[in-house]
């Protein structure tokens, strides 16, 4: 995945951690990473498309 990560400085153990702590975000359905649309955006869009 990271073919160029410091191995001297990224230990196995700490890869688990990102993995158990990506499978928690998971069973607690927090998987949008998406940034949210600011308010009133929408409506400026439609503005500038008529």
């Amino acid at each position: 995945m990271l073919p160029e990560f410091d191995k001297e400085r990224v230990y196995t153990n700490d890869i688990r951690k990102v993995f158990n702590w990506y499978n928690c975000l998971v069973a607690a359905g927090i998987t949008d990473f998406s940034l949210p649309e600011p308010e009133g955006a929408s409506e400026e869009d439609s503005d500038k498309e008529a």
